[in-house]
């Protein structure tokens, strides 16, 4: 009597054990032009076990979260999903999940973890809305230039003006 008890507990415990992977978000949404590089992060919780990773896509513009849809690669509609393909997590572990689109469209796909040599998986949708217009930060690049170019020459001045006040107080005693 007390065998089958035993095993079905033992049933019970390794598949309670190989359940706990978890990934939040639940979705990462991606907007942006094209030639970016958008980034997002998500948080993977699981005690002690090697990942790996996988994205899936729909066609572009369908949107419903059917997993039987998501059957294309990222490639296939110029699109590349970077992220760690095997990954190895303590207890939780933050990862930067990043899309680079060349081809203007929205797209919906899924990423996958799941543990190595188990058939768990856990799965984060994925939603991209790229517009064709590509993105110039001159302007941001110049303002943020003039910003450092006048921090590197304050320092110096009030190195300056400080030293010839303190020259000027000692030269008056």
């Amino acid at each position: 009597m007390k065998i089958p008890i035993f095993l079905i507990l033992f049933l019970f415990l390794s598949f309670a054990s190989s359940a706990n992977l978890s990934i939040s978000p639940d979705e990462l949404k991606f907007n942006g032009k094209i030639g970016e590089t958008l980034c997002q992060e998500m948080v993977i919780r699981v005690t002690n076990e090697t990942l790996l990773g996988e994205d899936l896509w729909a066609e572009e513009g369908y949107f419903e979260r059917n997993l039987k849809a998501h059957t294309l690669n990222s490639s296939e509609f110029e699109t590349k999903l970077i992220y760690p393909k095997e990954t190895y997590v303590e207890s939780e572990k933050k990862i930067e999940i990043c899309l680079i689109g060349e081809k203007p469209g929205n797209f919906h796909g899924v990423l996958f973890y799941k543990i190595k040599e188990k058939p768990l998986r856990v799965g984060i949708w994925i939603s991209a809305s790229l517009s064709e217009e590509k993105s110039f930060t001159i302007g941001e690049s110049i303002s943020e230039k003039r910003n450092v170019k006048g921090l590197n020459y304050l320092l110096p001045m009030t190195i300056v003006l400080v030293g010839a006040l303190i020259i000027l107080l000692f030269k008056k005693r």
